[in-house]
């Protein structure tokens, strides 16, 4: 047997063994519960870029003032709180995240905001 025999044979059987571990990897790839991870995870990126409180213009008078409002509620009979925009639980006894003072936290809030609607039109929630 000459050296371009051999070049075949083990060409061959490094062909067979490559099919054999993408055979393998398409027969254990379950296309369902790849796709409830990747839910999971853009879910905890959603809740981790909400900024739980919704910036508006309160144009009174044209002064342009903003109107900081909190995305919180709570449902009766029960002491936890939830983002109405991500749907994270604040447990009772949590301290919620403070109110915004100033307008550099204004502007962050308003920039995370739009990082969060980008991220949720990714995701397909808006």
């Amino acid at each position: 047997m000459d050296l371009s025999g051999l070049l075949y044979v083990v060409g061959a059987v490094g062909v067979v063994l490559i099919g054999l571990v993408a055979f393998r990897f398409i027969a254990t790839f379950d296309l369902n519960k790849w796709q409830e991870r990747k839910d999971k995870k853009m879910q905890v990126r959603l809740m981790n870029a909400c900024p739980h409180y919704l910036v508006t213009l309160a144009d009174n008078d044209g002064k342009g003032d903003v109107k900081i409002q909190p995305l919180y509620v709570t449902t009766y009979g029960t002491t936890d709180w939830f983002c109405t925009q991500c749907r994270t639980v604040f447990p009772g006894g949590l301290i919620l995240p403070q109110k915004p003072r100033g307008m550099k936290e204004v502007e962050a809030l308003i920039k995370q905001q739009e990082e969060f609607q980008k991220l949720a039109r990714k995701a397909g929630v808006v």
